[in-house]
């Protein structure tokens, strides 16, 4: 992995936890991104098993 790609993560990650904003196509659209993004990195649901809903929503 190259240096330039290991920088663009925190930004990625502020992406992901940011909030949906206003109602309209552009936000859904994002939205969607966002759920893309999430999968991609093929996570089990057991990686959140023992963590609590507030550290999770941190």
């Amino acid at each position: 992995m190259s240096c330039g790609r290991r920088r663009r993560r925190p930004h990625v990650l502020a992406e992901l936890k940011s909030g949906p904003g206003a109602l309209g196509l552009d936000t859904l659209l994002t939205e969607i991104g966002k759920l893309t993004t999430v999968r991609a990195l093929g996570l089990s649901e057991a990686v959140f098993a023992d963590a609590s809903d507030r550290i999770v929503a941190a």
